[in-house]
């Protein structure tokens, strides 16, 4: 965050100085806010008006300090490393259940074979905006998350698409179907899990004036509710 701060002030500009450390123009952006919030202080000057980069008061004295504290982290890290033969590579991965029963197994098993070298340590979470606070306070390397994200600091790459199933009571017409659409649903009562997955197509649902749903925690209550006919 430090290393941030030198550098826009530096460069002139927050683009600039995305430039000069390889980063995003949001990310080094974020890092100033992150800084801020440690500091609880206004450390540059936004104010509309403001030609290029103005440091505050408290910036300007957090600046002076800057420099060294960054040679003294520095020089900890050579001091850390030079003591071993060799440093551990280690990836901090973020994930959450569905993720982890349905990618992460092949993948650590392949990822192993070609990089026994690397630690992965897991990191796993029920909500994936938690996942996404920790990828952006520098706690976590990379993380599995739902299209579409929040605006923030990330580059997304598509792993998988993901097909949803409808579940029906047994004997039910929909049963034959090779697919169903949403509108189809929106005629029935409807019972959810609580997951992201289910909240995007209740999301459609009651875009349509649907309002008849039941919002379950556990995804096996909802087959119980579903077996009883209760609902789709």
């Amino acid at each position: 965050h430090l290393i941030a701060l030198q550098a826009v002030v530096a460069a002139g500009s927050f683009n600039a100085a995305a430039a000069r450390l390889g980063y995003t123009q949001s990310a080094v952006s974020a890092q100033i806010r992150t800084l801020e919030r440690l500091v609880g202080m206004r450390l540059l000057d936004r104010s509309r008006g403001v030609k290029g980069v103005r440091l505050t008061k408290e910036g300007t004295i957090l600046l002076q300090y800057a420099s060294d504290i960054v040679q003294r982290f520095e020089a900890a890290s050579d001091h850390l490393l030079g003591g071993r033969d060799e440093a551990v590579a280690e990836i901090r991965l973020g994930t959450f259940p569905s993720a982890s029963q349905a990618i992460l197994p092949g993948a650590l098993r392949r990822f192993a074979a070609a990089r026994p070298e690397v630690e992965v340590v897991l990191i796993e979470r029920f909500d994936e905006e938690l996942l996404l606070d920790l990828l952006e306070h520098g706690e976590l390397d990379l993380a599995f998350t739902v299209l579409p994200t929040r605006r923030g600091p990330f580059a997304t790459t598509v792993l998988c698409h993901e097909e949803h199933v409808a579940l029906v009571p047994r004997g039910d017409a929909l049963a034959t179907r090779g697919s169903v659409g949403l509108e189809e649903l929106a005629t029935r009562p409807l019972v959810a899990d609580a997951s992201r997955h289910a909240a995007r197509h209740l999301q459609a649902v009651r875009a349509r004036g649907i309002d008849t749903v039941r919002e379950l925690e556990d995804s096996t209550a909802v087959a119980a509710f579903v077996a009883a006919g209760l609902g789709v």
